[in-house]
């Protein structure tokens, strides 16, 4: 598993760091074509960005998609990093995309791994899928408590950037995954669109999965441990977006942006106006 991993630039406002302005524009070769300055998500502050993070964790209930009057979508990857995760770094970066990554924490023992989840930090932000990816739901609460809490702490420690966001692998939930998430500062995201790469399928079906469900307020699920995604990405999804004039964007900047409202967050049966996913 002896992959180098990619230098990446520091992109502004991913990682909820700094005073709360927002920083300059990267420099060097990935700076200039992309226009990543001039971008509008990058005009949402950090203070920003916590108080919209802040207040869903006020209101305690999972989160599906965001709102729906924005241009902004985000790209969200369960499981990794893995050897796949650089590829998938030179995609986004190369589009001047974001993304969220909801990390495995037991990944964090491997160095090589570790330095993976760094660079995730380059281009988005961070997420707690559990210690070992484990069923939560079939679990004592001890267990629950330590499968969370244990993740946390070992990306932090790895990557010394924040973890303001949890998913439950296999959408695995109940009040007392809820409680402990809660307990560790953490709000649950879901998601609205499937891609269902999980399931080894061929990165065209991936693709026509993603751009049925490419709307305003998506967030949709992928997995930064199959190569095939990779493809999906570079040849379409990312083309696609642009063409229909939407951003990828982190989850703290797409709730900063345009932030789902607490009616829609307890609307019952749709789940927020969202279709909820079967499996991550």
């Amino acid at each position: 598993m002896l992959v180098l991993a990619v230098a990446v630039p520091t992109l502004a406002l991913t990682a909820f760091r700094g005073s709360g302005k927002s920083s300059a524009a990267p420099t060097g070769r990935w700076a200039g074509g992309k226009a990543v300055a001039r971008r509008k998500a990058q005009l949402v502050s950090v203070a920003r960005q916590r108080a919209a993070v802040a207040r869903l964790l006020r209101l305690g209930l999972p989160v599906y998609c965001a709102g729906p009057s924005g241009r902004y979508v985000a790209l969200t990857f369960d499981d990794g990093p893995s050897v796949h995760t650089p590829d998938f770094h030179e995609v986004l970066r190369s589009a001047g995309a974001r993304a969220t990554f909801f990390i495995v924490g037991g990944n964090m023992v491997s160095a090589e791994l570790a330095s993976y989840a760094r660079a995730d930090v380059k281009l988005g932000a961070l997420g707690d899928h559990t210690w070992s990816h484990a069923n939560l739901a079939q679990l004592r609460e001890g267990e629950v408590v330590s499968e969370i809490g244990r993740a946390k702490r070992a990306i932090v420690q790895a990557t010394h950037a924040p973890v303001r966001f949890f998913r439950p692998p296999f959408a695995a939930r109940n009040a007392t995954v809820a409680r402990v998430a809660a307990s560790f500062k953490l709000v649950q995201v879901l998601w609205n669109v499937d891609s269902r790469d999980w399931t080894g399928q061929p990165a065209e079906t991936t693709s026509k999965i993603v751009l049925a469900g490419l709307k305003p307020g998506a967030i949709i699920l992928m997995h930064d441990t199959r190569a095939e995604t990779i493809k999906a990405l570079r040849d379409t999804i990312l083309p696609v977006l642009k063409l229909r004039g939407l951003e990828a964007v982190t989850l703290p900047e797409l709730f900063a942006l345009d932030a789902p409202s607490e009616a829609q967050l307890r609307e019952d049966g749709a789940h927020g106006g969202c279709t909820r996913g079967q499996s991550g």
